[in-house]
């Protein structure tokens, strides 16, 4: 779970620097 979650706040770090394409990939992936 830890992983998960320092997965899921990278991608939110990501997101935010570049744009919300990231999480709505991410979202597809689950």
């Amino acid at each position: 779970l830890l992983i998960v979650l320092a997965s899921l706040q990278l991608l939110f770090l990501m997101a935010e620097q570049r744009n919300l394409t990231t999480i709505i990939q991410f979202k597809m992936l689950f």
